[in-house]
């Protein structure tokens, strides 16, 4: 599949045939210029993609015929980030590496802290679900990271145990990541958050200590960005329970 253009459709296959979105229609056929017989790969979010046809153009609607399945590209390892949400367009640059790293899902942060705060009717959300979906397209992934709606820490606290390890990043802490990951062996799904600029709250901390959240510190003297942070644990999360057969 290496060197096909890659495009985005979340739409189930009825008869063996696709119709891309208008967004992805008109990059294929206004952009790329691409004519009917031309084969593309097309992935659907979830972990699925095709080689794929163009069999018919019309204006901004491009359809296409699956020639056959790729072999699924899904991993167990289910990696959810809470995250408070830093100033600028430095989200966009999280949601983008993250996505890039194999996130699976980010949920905005609301904190006492927070200096951003959006609802379910911000523009952001649909705008970082963009970044996510063209992330996968570039890094030829075929699952994308879900951004989901901003939830508070109350909200959070309530889904706990649907989590195999949940770990909540505080500076102060005693616990390393590192020890706190070579305790719990193994785990398929993983929450962990991620605070403001300011940090968390001592009661915030509390709060989430009581609920179940492992407090760890990074391995690091410096303090960091949100966005560094956040990427940062990722990687080591990714490095330690990614890397076994069992995940893959």
């Amino acid at each position: 599949m290496s060197g096909l253009r890659r495009f985005f459709c979340s739409q189930q296959p009825l008869d063996n045939r696709l119709t891309l979105g208008k967004p992805e229609s008109h990059h294929l056929i206004n952009v790329l210029r691409l004519k009917p017989g031309s084969q593309i790969e097309v992935f659907n979010g979830s972990g699925n993609s095709f080689l794929s046809e163009v069999i018919t153009l019309d204006k901004d609607r491009a359809e296409l015929m699956i020639v056959r399945p790729n072999m699924p590209d899904k991993s167990q390892l289910e990696i959810t980030l809470a995250t408070a949400i830093p100033k600028g367009s430095r989200m966009d640059w999280l949601v983008e590496k993250a996505a890039e790293l194999g996130l699976k899902r980010l949920i905005p942060l609301i904190t006492k802290r927070s200096v951003v705060v959006i609802d379910n009717s911000s523009p952001k959300l649909s705008r970082w679900s963009k970044l996510a979906v063209a992330a996968a397209k570039q890094t030829g992934q075929s699952e994308v990271l879900r951004i989901m709606p901003p939830q508070t820490l109350d909200q959070l606290a309530r889904t706990i145990k649907d989590y195999d390890l949940s770990l909540i990043a505080v500076p102060t802490a005693k616990q390393e990541l590192n020890d706190a990951i070579e305790k719990a062996k193994t785990a398929n799904r993983i929450l962990y958050l991620i605070g403001p600029e300011g940090d968390f709250t001592a009661d915030e901390i509390k709060q989430a200590a009581q609920a179940g959240l492992k407090p760890v510190r990074l391995p690091v003297k410096a303090i960091l960005r949100v966005e560094t942070a956040a990427l940062a644990m990722l990687a080591m999360l990714w490095y330690h329970y990614g890397n076994t057969d069992e995940h893959r």
